[in-house]
């Protein structure tokens, strides 16, 4: 355990203490939010994230009821028109000439618009929620606090509007799939619960998985033979996926709040101190995994927490897993003809997420 004095809160790096937190939500709450104070610094409270037991697992169980890796993999066909669909245009971008950024042109479009498609969200109002989401994110709020309640309103209000729409005229989409399982619930949801878990899904669904390949690109680019192992032996995909994500993590880490005096590792924790839990330092912690520092394709087993772990465990884990194998078919198709210009990039300015605002691209010189 390390205090650090500018955050104020203990950083928890070791896995077996990482998961201990994890699984031990009545002494450890999520009620801080992502950063350990989400109340104080303005962040928008976010559904279920936030939530303790017995509230999160009523949230929980009524989306799992929607989201499930069924409805997932039925779309498995469109994930990859989309993907097909984004790649053209950004080849078509670099054959004109104009400059080209992997985030923008590719690893973020693609889950969002992923996302947006399983949620039911129409076209002409993506990119409108992609930029109120941004704006009101952990990764740096991209307006000021004092216009945060306007945007979250307006933001809000959309949602509802296509919920609303949905409950008198269901479709085949999430938003439809999640009003019935709250519906048949015992315990059914009240619109702004309803609205909270859009906004959730909507969110968690494409900020991770973009800087999941971001980082993958940069990793595929220095490493031809996973480039052809993408190509040539799909079958291995999976496995390349799970050490992606315990290597190069998207999330470095989450908070919790101690509910009450505890002791970890004889320092003495007070009721409201709060820790972060490091994902990313447990993935490569030497007590667990052998050679944690090195890239293993065999590695068995894989047991990574990039995910979190125990109730929080990230229920979108099977669409993840779906976009990054799509999403890895696509940069190894494309990256034998550009090169990657992190030099010229810039990462994501905050310490929770691991990954790039912008990764520019050129075409690869001949020869």
């Amino acid at each position: 355990m390390h205090w650090c004095e500018t955050g104020r809160f203990y950083a928890i790096t070791r896995y077996d203490d990482v998961k201990r937190v994890l699984h031990d939500p009545a002494c450890f709450s999520s009620k801080g939010g992502p950063v350990g104070r989400g109340d104080q610094v303005g962040l928008p409270r976010q559904a279920m994230i936030q939530d303790d037991p017995p509230h999160h697992d009523r949230l929980r169980r009524i989306l799992s009821k929607a989201f499930t890796p069924r409805v997932t993999a039925e779309r498995e066909a469109r994930v990859r028109e989309i993907a097909d669909e984004l790649l053209a245009e950004l080849r078509r971008t670099l054959a004109a000439g104009e400059p080209v950024d992997l985030v923008q042109g590719f690893t973020s479009p693609f889950p969002v618009r992923v996302i947006a498609e399983i949620l039911g969200i129409p076209r002409e109002l993506q990119e409108r929620l992609r930029i109120w989401n941004s704006a009101t994110s952990v990764t740096g709020a991209a307006v000021s606090l004092d216009h945060m309640p306007n945007v979250m309103r307006e933001m809000y209000g959309t949602l509802a509007e296509l919920i609303e729409e949905r409950r008198r005229r269901p479709e085949d989409d999430l938003f439809s799939a999640l009003i019935e399982a709250s519906e048949s619930d015992e315990s059914p949801l009240v619109p702004e619960e309803l609205v909270g878990l859009c906004q959730l899904l909507w969110s968690a669904g494409n900020e991770t998985t973009t800087n999941l390949l971001s980082n993958a690109a940069l990793v595929l680019e220095a490493r031809a033979e996973l480039r052809e192992l993408v190509s040539g032996d799909p079958d291995r995909i999976p496995a390349l996926i799970e050490e992606l994500l315990r290597l190069e993590s998207p999330i470095n880490g989450l908070a919790r709040t101690a509910t009450r005096d505890v002791s970890l590792h004889g320092i003495r924790l007070r009721e409201d101190d709060v820790l972060m839990v490091l994902f990313a330092s447990a993935n490569r912690d030497p007590r667990h995994f052998e050679r944690a520092d090195e890239f293993d394709l065999e590695r068995r087993p894989n047991d990574h927490v990039a995910f979190g772990h125990g109730i929080h465990y990230c229920l979108g884990s099977h669409l993840a897993r779906l976009e990054a194998r799509v999403g890895l078919e696509a940069l190894a198709a494309l990256l034998p003809a550009v090169r990657l210009r992190p030099d010229e990039g810039a990462r994501i300015p905050t310490g929770i997420l691991r990954g790039w605002l912008r990764l520019p691209l050129e075409v690869r010189p001949r020869g």
